[in-house]
């Protein structure tokens, strides 16, 4: 433990982030009260879609967090990833009892470059009466695609389920990270 310690110690700012954003995802997926979807990481297709970039979403929904990296450590594989945090405020007409992010659409350019079906965590600690809270991430990662820059921000297109059906929400300009 010492020595994890001290390795975290001497990394910069930006990677310690990344880091303890991933230890908290993997904590909430490891969470056995938890609800989650399986992910088919290479069940991604080709490049053929657009975003509208007039597309608002809907006043109930706030996006907390959306972090992307390219994972680049040695003897890992090349690894791309994207993980966040929905939140869903509950109301007499939106009540999100049960709800689950079952596709996440990754852009760049307006040109689709991933279709991802994500692991989906229900955070029991952060959800209440007001809000659902919904974490979703590609734990194991997809394999990099060339037409994915790093020069560039990318777009998510995050499609959610609930009992009255499904609605899309977006987010524009994204940073891929790259993780050494």
């Amino acid at each position: 433990m010492d020595k994890i310690v001290k390795v975290i110690a001497d990394m910069n700012t930006k990677i310690k982030i990344s880091i303890i954003f991933i230890l908290l995802i993997t904590l909430f997926a490891c969470t056995p009260t938890t609800r989650m979807q399986k992910e088919k990481e290479d069940e991604s297709k080709d490049a053929v879609g657009v975003v509208k970039p007039e597309y608002k979403n809907p006043e109930f929904v706030k996006i907390n967090k959306i972090y992307s990296w390219l994972n680049v450590m040695p003897n890992a594989g090349e690894r791309f990833h994207i993980t966040g945090e929905i939140e869903l405020a509950k109301s007499d007409s939106q009540k999100f009892e049960v709800a689950e992010i079952f596709r996440v659409i990754v852009f760049q350019d307006n040109r689709e470059i991933y279709q991802i079906l994500p692991k989906t965590v229900v955070s029991e600690e952060k959800s209440d009466d007001k809000k659902l809270v919904l974490i979703f991430s590609t734990l194991t990662g997809m394999k990099p695609k060339p037409e994915l820059s790093l020069e560039k921000p990318i777009t998510a297109e995050i499609h959610i389920s609930d009992k009255n059906g499904i609605f899309k929400i977006v987010k524009s300009d994204i940073i891929v990270e790259k993780i050494y």
